[in-house]
């Protein structure tokens, strides 16, 4: 940095580079913050629907024979008409 007499013009040169240090700092953060957040939940949402999916790949072979065998009963279960 450069010295002048009684060294204002550097305290004044250090207060600026700190202000505008802070000034793009914080927006950054800011950023950084809400995008990581946007990931988490993303996250969350793809896991939840991969949870969803083995559930409901789990349950495939019973409910493929679930319709067939509630068939079986309805038809057992209802008296035929004589006509």
């Amino acid at each position: 940095m450069a010295v002048s007499v009684g060294g204002r013009p550097s305290r004044l040169r250090a207060a600026l580079a700190a202000i505008l240090t802070i000034l793009i700092l914080v927006p950054a953060g800011f950023l950084f913050l809400r995008v990581w957040q946007d990931v988490q939940d993303e996250r969350d949402s793809t896991r939840l629907e991969q949870h969803g999916v083995e559930y409901l790949t789990a349950l495939s072979p019973w409910s493929a024979r679930w319709p067939r065998r509630s068939r079986r009963r309805c038809r057992a279960s209802v008296p035929h008409r004589r006509r």
